[in-house]
């Protein structure tokens, strides 16, 4: 695999109660991606879910796989632990199937909890 893209870096937000925006990437020129996600907040995350689209015209969907824990066609590399009731201070890794994605995006919930969002994209070398 080649390295691509770092996204800009991590990124850092608060999130509340209700499920919201906590980061967009555009996947358009990718193949894998590899997330790492920390919880740096004083509460636990209560929902982490995955949007999608496959073309910019295309409407975002919800894409979260069923587990975040086992192997998918989206999941190519799970999670230890299920990130989405991650507690504070913990942190998970998880990579994603994106050849068929133009853009995803991360959804998060959990007042007091402060996700912080790092990722690498990777195209496959033949």
């Amino acid at each position: 695999m080649k390295y691509i893209n770092d996204f800009d870096g991590a990124s850092k937000k608060g999130i509340g109660v209700a499920l919201d925006l906590v980061r967009r990437f555009n996947v358009s020129d990718l193949d894998v991606v590899q997330f790492d996600v920390e919880n740096t907040g004083a509460s636990a995350l209560t929902d982490l879910r995955l949007y999608g689209r496959s073309a910019p015209s295309a409407p975002m969907r919800d894409i979260t796989p069923a587990s975040w824990t086992s192997e998918s066609a989206l999941l190519f590399s799970p999670a230890a632990a299920s990130p989405a009731s991650l507690t504070a201070g913990a942190s998970a890794k998880f990579g994603l199937n994106v050849t068929a994605m133009y853009e995803i995006e991360i959804h998060a919930a959990g007042a007091g909890a402060v996700l912080s969002i790092a990722g690498g994209g990777f195209k496959v070398q033949s």
